[in-house]
């Protein structure tokens, strides 16, 4: 018989046991958008803490100790590891970052030399290409920052876009421990050709990267001047080594490549990650526990219906067809409802991201919590029912299919 014949044959079925038909759906509709939820949760969660932990380079900072050490021999010495994940190191702490003053705007930002170790992804715009231009946060609030989040109140950088500022900062004597003063001020033109979203990245606001050609400048640049070397000694005398790891994941993985070569190296900060992991075990555990029950209740659903089919079986049989023609008409059948269900808990759970999404839009804070569903996890499960479905219709079924006769329907004994 033709695959079309048995394909229509199934939703003859289908229609002629509409009820059961519906509640085969509804259950597997519920259960199907539950594992969406909770895999599109899952997922959603790792990809926020992946992107909390790679946002701040603080968490992905290495630091080894260098006292009673000769602090510039083990600065080359670690310089010459090859490991494509160490992506800075810094002798000192003002070598991470720098300050400034935004002339049009009157306030001050912080400046960063473009590197692989800050994590940002632009977001208007375009990347740096002359050490004459910069990217931005898409947000300027100028220290004026509050508990209220009010976006309508600072700048929006995207409009600026194009448009050349004036940074400026100073060169400082250090006369003693309490007493500076100004050597010069500098004054640069620049231009702002993209920014990235501050609300996606949480690298915060106010934030500049530069060419790393052009930090190095404002670095030596702004670089103290002491009045003599024991201020100078004192000033440098830090114990520290700091190296930025490119992404937090491979931060491990350089710790141990550092203390395998003697360096007495530990995290410079650390961040507990108890609560993330407690709430990926309960996400886990949930998922697990449904996919365990909902495949027990759609094998005794399936089963059960399927042990009520004698009478349809023996007409099919009285009607010539053969015992693989009828399962795969009741194959059909239930795969044409499984397929139906998952459709509906894709268009569900689409509806519910909406719901929670536009929720949290309201509040700044949680808008770096990017939702999106996992479709390969439902697809999967989704797979897995298929073939739940095939064994009891192809192995299970078979023995009623086998047992059901046309002559005990001609009786009248399947009424």
């Amino acid at each position: 018989m033709r695959k079309s014949d048995l394909l229509k044959l199934a939703f003859l079925n289908i229609k002629g046991q509409k009820f059961k038909s519906i509640i085969y759906i509804l259950i597997l509709t519920i259960f199907s958008t539950m594992i969406f939820c909770f895999f599109s949760g899952k997922n959603s969660f790792l990809g926020f803490v992946n992107d909390l932990l790679n946002s701040n380079y603080e968490l992905k900072m290495i630091a080894i100790n260098t006292e009673k050490q000769d602090k510039d021999k083990i600065y080359n010495e670690v310089n010459k590891i090859k490991n494509n994940h160490i992506a800075q190191i810094y002798y000192d702490n003002y070598e991470i970052r720098n300050t400034a003053d935004l002339v049009e705007y009157n306030g001050g930002i912080n400046i960063y030399g473009i590197s692989k170790g800050y994590d940002f992804v632009l977001d208007k715009g375009e990347y740096i290409k002359n050490d004459d231009e910069m990217i931005c946060s898409n947000l300027f609030n100028l220290n004026n920052w509050s508990e209220v989040h009010n976006v309508d109140e600072y700048h929006d950088m995207n409009k600026e876009i194009g448009k050349y500022f004036n940074i400026t900062y100073d060169k400082y004597l250090r006369i003693d421990k309490e007493k500076t003063e100004i050597l010069k001020t500098y004054n640069h033109k620049v231009k702002l050709v993209g920014t990235f979203d501050t609300n996606k990245t949480l690298i915060g606001y106010d934030v500049c990267f530069v060419s790393k050609a052009f930090f190095e400048q404002i670095k030596e640049e702004q670089k103290t001047v002491y009045k003599d070397s024991k201020l100078e000694e004192e000033a440098h005398s830090g114990l520290e080594l700091l190296i930025l790891v490119d992404k937090y994941n491979n931060v491990e993985k350089v710790l141990k490549d550092l203390k395998k070569l003697g360096y007495d190296a530990y995290q410079y900060y650390t961040v507990d990650l108890d609560f993330y992991n407690t709430i990926l075990l309960v996400i886990n555990i949930a998922s697990i526990a449904i996919i365990f029950i909902s495949i027990i209740v759609i094998y005794l659903f399936v089963k059960n219906t399927l042990l009520g089919e004698r009478k349809n079986i023996a007409l099919y049989k009285l009607l010539g067809f053969d015992d693989n023609n009828i399962s795969l008409i009741f194959l059909g059948q239930y795969i044409i409802n499984t397929i139906t269900s998952f459709i509906l808990s894709i268009i569900i759970t689409n509806l519910i991201k909406i719901i929670i999404s536009n929720i949290l839009l309201k509040d700044p804070n949680y808008s770096i919590l990017n939702i999106f569903i996992s479709y390969g996890e439902g697809i999967i499960y989704m797979l897995l029912v298929i073939i739940i479905v095939i064994v009891i219709i192809l192995f299970l079924f078979k023995n009623n299919i086998r047992n059901s006769s046309p002559m005990k329907l001609m009786e009248g004994s399947y009424d």
